[in-house]
């Protein structure tokens, strides 16, 4: 039998038939849904809630035991009739599917959820096809805009055979689901500033391999900007502005209020070093800029590099930061640290995460800070489990939590070498092998790739992934706790990030309870905002 319905009437008032499609079941963004994920007994409730201004993410899990071709699937912002509801736009609603990536060294999982590949809409309608017997989740981001009115809202994911024009709903014979999700819109805006300042890589070259275009031509600078826009997106900031600093063309990005961070590039010519800071200074934009004239010195060779160039910075642009990211002591002697040997050539102190957790640097960290420098944070292909990290393998929150611990010990910038890590002697397609630093260890899987490359799935520009997006959410929940601070102090904030992650290897395990946390921090803030 064929259901016609008034699509606004039928779903607000209840008359959608029953679903007769396969499993379903939401789950946080905070949760990977793998390929044999069954449904929980207590699945989680089908709502979100963000800010203004934020993005946040639902799953909606899809799991038949055949196979299931060509289904439609539609989010279909719905309007209560009772009082108090609103009506969500569209355009705050958008659909990915959740692939799988090879993981063989994971025990755990011989495939592992990650590139989020936008579901092409007609007339406002996606399609997919599930395989029998596996698990498959659609991403669900919603993004609540600064002019948005606060309440609560709701959609409902359509799935299954199912016609949709002119604001009729007509249902067929096949199966059908309609999975209605609650959206509450808090009162309170995250800034388009971001607090944490970020520097993340682009591998330009390796883009233009994976999407065929010429290097170092117009089209390869054309992809840069698309990822390097793409990240900003994400409160990222690229180490490089798509454009030279003193080309004309990159002031709208080195005043664009969300980037906080941009490299100048080292030169030994320091008249070409002072010439630039001092377009920079006049242009108003010189706090956002520093130097990375040399990466991890270990040597005594590479620190009396280090020191020279530093020096040379400092002498031709002073006030221009310099940083080089550091993850062990000298190997000349173990006793000392890079702060023994750097102090007074560093601006920035870039501690990789692993060599963090000894307090003594820890204390040191502290001490630049309080004599006025800055104190960041990285990851890369280390530290490992049980350490948060952005490789495929590891959990959510590990993912999400990295901005939470910098909150606790007072971290305000986080590193990351490369995001489009693609080296073709590696890997020649990131979405069948995602083992990207088989040269430093086999067994790791994403280091240095959060997004994909668009072209294999008809993009021209960068794919998203779980992890990036789950960082993302991580820098909004900063915001939380910088707002939070204002509002509610420090000590009220402090116990909020203790239930999450109270030192670097404690923090919580379970998407609910972190989901938990989350939402009672957002409703302590919309009870402050009265």
């Amino acid at each position: 039998m064929a259901w016609a319905l008034l699509l606004g009437a039928a779903l607000s008032g209840g008359m959608v038939p029953q679903s007769n499609g396969p499993q379903h079941w939401f789950a946080p963004a905070s949760e990977k849904v793998y390929p044999d994920s069954r449904r929980p007994d207590a699945p989680y409730p089908g709502r979100v809630s963000l800010a203004l201004g934020e993005y946040e993410a639902l799953q909606l899990v899809l799991r038949s035991e055949e196979d299931l071709q060509d289904l439609r699937v539609a989010a279909v912002p719905t309007w209560q009739q009772r009082d108090g509801w609103l009506r969500l736009r569209p355009e705050w609603i958008e659909l990915f599917e959740v692939r799988y990536v090879p993981t063989p060294a994971d025990k755990s999982h011989a495939r592992t959820p990650d590139p989020l590949v936008p579901l092409t809409q007609r007339d406002g309608v996606a399609r997919i096809s599930l395989k029998g017997g596996e698990t498959k989740a659609l991403w669900i981001r919603l993004r609540a805009p600064d002019d948005a009115r606060p309440g609560a809202y709701e959609v409902s994911v359509l799935v299954g055979d199912f016609w949709l024009a002119g604001g009729v709903l007509r249902t067929l014979e096949g199966p059908f689901i309609a999975a209605p999700l609650q959206v509450t819109v808090w009162p309170f805006r995250l800034p388009r500033h971001s607090h944490v300042r970020t520097a993340f890589g682009i591998s330009g070259g390796y883009i233009a391999k994976q999407h065929a275009v010429p290097a170092g031509g117009d089209e390869e600078r054309e992809l840069y900007r698309r990822y390097y826009d793409e990240l900003l997106a994400h409160r990222i900031c690229a180490y490089s502005v798509p454009y030279a600093v003193d080309d004309p063309r990159a002031e709208p990005y080195l005043r664009d209020e969300r980037v906080n961070s941009f490299t100048v590039a080292y030169s030994d010519d320091e008249a070409t070093l002072a010439r630039t800071w001092q377009r920079l200074q006049a242009m108003g934009v010189a706090h956002k800029a520093w130097v990375y004239p040399l990466d991890e010195p270990v040597n005594r060779e590479q620190y009396d590099s280090l020191k020279a160039r530093a020096a040379r910075v400092h002498g031709a642009a002073p006030g221009l930061k310099v940083c080089s990211p550091f993850f062990r002591s000298p190997d000349w002697d173990d006793k000392l640290t890079p702060f023994d040997e750097l102090v007074d050539y560093l601006d920035i102190w870039c501690c990789n995460t692993g060599y963090y957790s000894r307090p003594d640097v820890q204390r040191l960290m502290r001490e630049r800070q309080e004599a006025g420098e800055e104190a960041w944070w990285y990851v890369c292909c280390g530290p490992g489990h049980p350490f948060p990290n952005l490789f495929v393998t590891m959990s959510a929150l590990q993912h999400r939590l990295l901005p939470w611990q910098m909150y606790h010990y007072g971290i305000t910038g986080l590193l990351y070498w490369s995001t489009t890590y693609w080296n073709p002697s590696i890997t020649a397609n990131p979405y069948e092998d995602i083992a990207t630093v088989k040269d430093i260890n086999p067994s790791l899987y994403g280091d240095g790739s959060l997004f994909y490359p668009g072209k294999q799935v008809g993009i021209d520009g960068p794919v998203t992934s779980v992890r990036l997006e789950c960082l993302r959410d991580g820098l909004e929940d900063y915001e939380y706790l910088m707002l939070a601070r204002r509002v509610l102090g420090e000590q009220a904030v402090a116990e909020i990030v203790d239930q999450v992650s109270p030192e670097l290897l404690r923090y919580v395990a379970e998407p609910a309870e972190f989901e938990r946390v989350r939402q009672e921090l957002g409703e302590k803030l919309t009870a402050a905002k009265g």
